[in-house]
């Protein structure tokens, strides 16, 4: 998703404005992912890959959500359609 551009490949840090490193997590984090700057002395700055993304929030995995995307716009839908009929049947946003 970070190659096709769904998710962005660097993030700057929130408190020191430095480019943060994206470091693999796979056991604490079930994207596998998240950016990290260990530049403070209160500790490491950790910020999810799915920050200011429309992913952001959701409890799905990526996979699931790429399904549900794929399943309405493979069909035709566009992003208010598939808005809509997601909220219809309750699905949690993405």
């Amino acid at each position: 998703m970070i190659g096709k551009g769904m998710l962005p490949d660097s993030r700057k840090c929130p408190c020191c404005d430095q480019l943060m490193r994206l470091v693999n997590c796979s056991n604490k984090v079930k994207d596998g992912l998240l950016f990290k700057c260990t530049r403070h002395d209160s500790g490491d700055v950790r910020v999810s890959v799915r920050a200011g993304t429309i992913f952001e929030g959701s409890s799905m995995t990526l996979m699931e959500s790429l399904r549900i995307v794929f399943y309405y716009f493979a069909r035709g839908f566009n992003a208010m359609q598939t808005f809509k009929e997601l909220k219809e049947f309750q699905i949690p946003h993405i």
